[in-house]
């Protein structure tokens, strides 16, 4: 096999793996948003990088700009986080921090 077939079958491997738990971490934030209403002072809608992830805590670095957010969230979303993943969506400023208004999709 020649490298770049290598390569490609690698990534499709990685792909088939991966793009199943997006969907589903998708699922996930979204229906915690939708069952957590919250009052906000500030909405940011853009793709946001998993910087880190630890238990029930997500870092977030927003594409268009510098801002490092970081987001409370139950321990399974947080478990089916990857460092890398983006997350499409809306996340909302309130008294206790940011959180999770909507979400459009994950990307690996």
């Amino acid at each position: 096999m020649s490298e770049s077939t290598t390569e490609m079958v690698s990534f499709g491997a990685t792909a088939a793996k991966e793009l199943p738990a997006t969907e589903d971490l998708a699922w996930m934030l979204a229906n915690y948003a939708d069952s957590t209403a919250v009052d906000y002072d500030e909405v940011m809608e853009d793709h946001f990088t998993i910087e880190a992830v630890e238990p029930g805590k997500l870092h977030l670095s927003a594409l268009s700009g510098d801002e490092k957010i970081v987001i409370s969230v139950p321990r399974n979303i947080s478990d089916a986080c990857r460092v890398g993943w983006s997350i499409s969506g809306a996340v909302g400023k309130t008294d206790k921090g940011w959180r999770i208004l909507e979400v459009w999709n994950v990307y690996t």
